[in-house]
């Protein structure tokens, strides 16, 4: 994504995709901090295009939420426990954690937000928008992402379903008849 002073958006089915090892599924990476190298990160954001059964692959002391960016449902089994999760919902949980996912027998999609324990936290709150929201600028790292519905920018530009909104230090209204949306933020531990 490019950092600039105003906000960019992005199609995420349209971004680069590596598929995984495993060749269950791929990923998409939206962005990183501090680089988009695949082993020297703080924090990433990428979507994960889940085309079968699998288990989640350890990252090193991680704290991941998944957030469910398809329809659903799916079925996560963490740590022996299982729990069925649709369109907007999400589990957090360590990298330590036994994790594995079910599909219904479609192809789905998440955001998978994956954090180094003691290197920051972040957060992941998904809302529906009817009507105009407002996002001020803030020093953290954040990103909005369309997880159902369409939103307007105050340019007219029309965004659906998994497009990304880096709203940079701008100020940001969106307006929609009706949305789901993801609003992720990052912070660094200093």
């Amino acid at each position: 994504m490019l950092q600039t002073d105003l906000p960019t958006t992005a199609r995420l089915l349209d971004l680069p995709q590596e598929p995984w090892g495993n060749g269950k599924g791929s990923t998409r990476l939206i962005d990183a901090h501090p680089s988009l190298d695949a082993d020297e990160w703080d924090w990433r954001l990428s979507l994960a295009t889940l085309a079968e059964n699998s288990e989640f692959s350890p990252a090193g002391g991680v704290v991941r939420i998944v957030t469910i960016a398809s329809t659903g449902p799916i079925q996560l089994n963490l740590n022996g426990t299982c729990h069925e999760l649709s369109l907007g919902m999400q589990a957090q949980f360590l990298d330590s954690d036994h994790a594995e996912i079910t599909l219904g027998g479609q192809e789905q999609y998440a955001l998978n937000l994956m954090v180094r324990r003691g290197r920051g936290y972040g957060s992941v709150e998904t809302e529906q928008l009817r009507g105009q929201r407002v996002f001020e600028p803030t020093d953290l790292w954040h990103r909005i992402v369309v997880l159902d519905g369409s939103v307007r920018l105050e340019d007219g530009t029309e965004l659906g379903a998994l497009s990304v909104i880096n709203p940079a230090q701008s100020r940001l209204v969106l307006q929609a008849d009706q949305a789901l949306l993801a609003h992720i933020v990052v912070a660094a531990i200093h």
